[in-house]
């Protein structure tokens, strides 16, 4: 019932820093469950590691109509936020998918559902990032977990291949300091299910933090609309005459 040998691990995970992170592989794309128990919808998975064993999730979740917290109830039309959250969703798609495929060949069409899009898009991935290295753009979300900036503004994946990157932190949107002294319980790096819990909608879970997805921080309301906008025409211009998602 209970060993001890050399297959024992005597060390938990580890995880890629905040920062600009350099020669990252993409290990896997996949659909699977929020959760573990198969519950919370599906989402889209990019799994990343570096050359020393060190780890990254980044999830894509469903935006979802009229989910909104606190006091934006009041502040903002949820239709025009949903559209928004689409837009920002299908901005970062975009972005992940270029590192690695050239822009020209990111097409999908009649997607018939969330989970059918996702498919789609893995199918377009298929084997394109493998032995391909990545620099990255990582911040702290409201928990202190590391995460890619929510909208793509200067990018925050690119291919070695680029030597001079044009990725750069904003102090007004990226933080890079933990909001408390830190170790691993501090930090929240805990189970796959708590990290969905951090991350999902209002629909799918009960946790009270921020939501990558449906809300962002009430000290940075008044912005919101700005950087959208700002998000939405760097999305338009860079993706030219190719069609969209």
């Amino acid at each position: 019932m209970y060993s001890i040998n050399e297959q024992t691990q005597t060390t938990s995970a580890s995880f890629i820093e905040v920062g600009i992170q350099e020669n990252v592989s993409i290990t896997d794309i996949a659909v699977e469950d929020m959760k573990k128990d198969g519950t919370g919808g599906k989402v889209l998975r990019f799994h990343f590691e570096n050359k020393v064993g060190e780890t990254f999730t980044h999830t894509e979740f469903e935006p979802k109509e009229n989910v909104m917290g606190g006091s934006f109830k009041a502040k903002r039309d949820p239709k025009k936020q949903y559209e928004q959250d689409v837009q920002a969703t299908m901005s970062r798609f975009k972005h992940l998918l270029v590192a690695f495929i050239p822009a020209d060949k990111v097409v999908i069409k009649d997607a018939k559902s969330w989970t059918d899009l996702l498919t789609k898009i893995v199918k377009v991935c298929g084997a394109a990032y493998e032995g391909r290295l990545f620099r990255l753009k990582l911040v702290l979300n409201s928990k202190d977990y590391p995460t890619f900036p929510r909208f793509v503004r200067e990018g925050f994946i690119e291919p070695m291949e680029i030597e001079k990157t044009a990725m750069k932190f904003d102090a007004k949107y990226d933080r890079l300091v933990p909001k408390q002294a830190s170790n691993e319980d501090e930090l929240g790096m805990g189970t796959t299910d708590e990290v969905a819990d951090e991350f999902a909608p209002d629909s799918a879970t009960d946790t009270d933090g921020q939501l990558a997805q449906n809300t962002f921080a009430e000290a940075q309301f008044d912005a919101f609309d700005d950087l959208v906008s700002e998000q939405t025409d760097s999305f338009q211009q860079a993706a030219e005459d190719d069609e969209p998602f």
